[in-house]
């Protein structure tokens, strides 16, 4: 497993699957596209413009992810280029739950959004990948968190465990950060990153499932 720095690191390429030539990840980019195809089943129905525009940004970055895991493109350009996508899913969501409550986030939670925002960016340039990837899904979180109170019951139900899902993903990841070297040593043929991908498909399909008709 590579250094995981920012300046060395190549998505998806440190992570805990070894690549081959071919489709380089394999194990990860068909579970990709089965991802890929459960939000694009929920795409296809939603009636309104803003549930449409959150589900394609959803949908662009996980195919940006599926891409990753099939080709080997040199430099940090896949990595950029699925944390930006990232970016217009946190901002898109922000916009459906406003369209669906007729609700802002308050002052401060715009100014907690904020700063997460320029942590990110910050992360980006001259921190590792588990530490902006982590800026992403806190301004996720913090948006769900947000809104939970003027959701449905139902809808309330799914976020919690989006949340639980969510969390389980990153402290996954940061197992597979420490102990990749480990793991492969020992298992060298073992795509121990499609844990990873399999807890994934829970919150995706959940949002997808919850937001879709909103």
């Amino acid at each position: 497993m590579e250094d995981i720095s920012r300046n060395v690191y190549t998505f998806p390429f440190s992570t805990c699957e070894k690549p081959r030539k071919g489709i380089s990840q394999p194990f990860s980019a068909l579970f990709n596209v089965i991802t890929c195809s459960v939000i694009l089943y929920f795409l296809v129905q939603t009636k309104t413009i803003h549930a449409f525009v959150f589900l394609s940004f959803l949908l662009l970055f996980e195919l940006f992810h599926t891409i990753s895991h099939a080709i080997h493109i040199p430099g940090s350009f896949l990595m950029t280029i699925t944390h930006i996508s990232g970016f217009f899913v946190n901002v898109s969501l922000l916009y459906l739950l406003y369209k669906h409550t007729g609700r802002l986030p308050t002052y401060y939670y715009f100014m907690a959004i904020l700063a997460l925002l320029m942590a990110d960016v910050y992360a980006f340039f001259f921190l590792s990948f588990i530490y902006f990837s982590l800026t992403q899904i806190l301004v996720f979180l913090l948006v769900l968190y947000f809104y939970y109170p003027f959701l449905s019951k139902l809808m309330q139900t799914n976020l919690f465990w989006i949340l639980v899902s969510t969390v389980c993903i990153y402290l996954a990841f940061l197992n597979e950060s420490v102990n990749c070297k480990t793991m492969l040593a020992e298992y060298p043929d073992v795509p121990f990153h499609l844990i990873i991908e399999v807890i994934g498909i829970v919150p995706l399909y959940l949002i997808s499932s919850t937001v879709y008709n909103l």
